[in-house]
């Protein structure tokens, strides 16, 4: 059985997705192993977010090669936000990488990688135009993560186009799972009644359900996740956006033991102009009161 590893970079968002990987890959009849294992198959799963992440994921790649070029690694795959930055014809990547994928491929990765050990060919890609990717809970996993919290991406994409951010081009609009999806996997992840806290993860979460159900869904979701009857004691909500608080989000987030009194709030600035600038959708006087709200 072949062996594969992956080096994840970037946010949990990312992170999420290096755990499908390696579930369609292990799905594919690999072994999932540590970096420092010697294994067949390396993949860097990138992040393009801002120049100091490009940079460190092109590091991470050249790094693989050099493995690659040593012997410790046979092959050597990057996926994720770099490839769909550079498209189909990344020249910007180090030479020596095998395969590229892009964000809303991942699922093909299982079949492109077994190809790699079976059919001699030169570097391949897979970088759809089409962003519509999204993970579900009938997608494998394999958590990276300690047993006692779990990540769970509730949508992918965005569509508040912050005019600073790279996000729309890399994964596409915003789309949301829906309730049933991700209260199943809540229910699937703490079977074992090992994990206690799930960070709610979307590049808005405030936003979820606006393009699935016409309106945001998100206090009922929370609401749902709070009454299933599992190991889970604390959810934590990651990723909001102060322009996307309504009073019942804030009275649920309020009112449920289980939701941690913890909201990361991406503020970036407080300045009126600058704001608007940035596309941010809001005002110091709608921030400032915001906060005064939430206290």
């Amino acid at each position: 059985m072949h062996k594969a590893a992956i080096v994840s970079l970037g946010c949990s968002r990312n992170l999420t997705d290096s755990e499908v990987i390696l579930g369609y890959a292990h799905k594919a009849g690999f072994r999932v192993v540590d970096v420092d294992d010697s294994p067949d198959v390396l993949i860097v799963n990138t992040c393009a977010f801002i120049d100091a992440a490009r940079k460190e994921s092109i590091e991470a790649i050249a790094e693989a090669v050099r493995l690659k070029t040593g012997g410790s690694v046979k092959k050597v795959v990057v996926s994720g936000c770099l490839p769909q930055m550079y498209g189909k014809h990344p020249g910007s990547l180090p030479n020596g990488v095998d395969l590229v994928i892009g964000t809303s491929d991942l699922p093909a990765i299982g079949r492109h990688i077994r190809r790699l050990f079976t059919i001699r060919r030169a570097a391949a890609s897979e970088i759809s135009d089409k962003l519509d990717f999204i993970y579900s809970e009938r997608s494998p996993r394999v958590l990276m993560t300690p047993p006692h919290y779990a990540f769970v991406k509730i949508s992918e994409g965005c569509d508040n186009h912050c005019s600073y951010c790279v996000i729309p081009r890399l994964r596409g609009r915003f789309r949301s799972r829906s309730i049933r999806s991700v209260a199943r996997e809540m229910e699937m992840l703490s079977a074992d009644g090992r994990l206690k806290e799930v960070n709610l993860i979307g590049q808005d979460t405030t936003l979820f359900g606006m393009d699935r159900y016409g309106r945001a869904a998100f206090p009922e979701l929370l609401n749902r996740l709070c009454r299933l009857e599992n190991s889970v004691r604390w959810i934590r909500i990651l990723y909001t956006h102060p322009a996307h608080y309504s009073d019942e989000l804030i009275s649920v987030i309020a009112g449920q033991p289980k939701i941690c009194k913890y909201l990361d709030l991406p503020i970036q600035h407080i300045n009126d102009r600058l704001l608007r600038s940035m596309n941010r959708r809001t005002t110091k006087k709608k921030i400032v009161g915001l906060i005064s709200k939430l206290l």
